[in-house]
């Protein structure tokens, strides 16, 4: 009798361990909880971390480009992700090439509700800047 109702505790408790396991998942959020602003030139490569914290840790990305229209899918040969993490390396080209790029996690729990966002402006360069002081 007693030797059963070791094990009955026993089963009992690891139940519980495994439950408070499971409870602890989250969908993918922003670690940096803020808008990045960057400045960058035409032909200037930014490079734009997105990290997210996420249980569990395996986490898949997508990039999003929106400059006041609909947004666009940013194609998965453009960027890198590897854990918790994504790289995108990104090049203005004109001045269309200017606005918001979102990045957004997925993990088994589910899609990230709010992504990291990333707001590409024109710069104005040195040279320029120093030029038009000289006015």
């Amino acid at each position: 009798m007693t030797d059963n109702f070791v094990i009955l505790v026993y089963a009992v408790v690891i139940n519980r361990v495994n439950l408070s396991k499971s409870v602890n998942k989250d969908v993918p959020r922003c670690r940096e909880d803020k808008e990045e602003l960057l400045g960058a030139l035409k032909q200037e490569t930014v490079v734009l971390k997105c990290e997210v914290d996420a249980n569990p840790p395996l986490v898949t990305f997508k990039w999003t480009f929106n400059n006041s229209g609909e947004p666009a899918e940013v194609p998965p040969s453009r960027y890198t992700a590897s854990g918790t993490g994504s790289t995108l390396n990104y090049t203005p080209v004109s001045e269309m090439d200017y606005g918001t790029l979102s990045c957004w996690g997925t993990n088994k729990v589910g899609e990230q509700k709010t992504p990291c966002l990333y707001q590409v402006i024109a710069a104005v360069s040195n040279l320029h800047a120093e030029w038009k002081r000289e006015l």
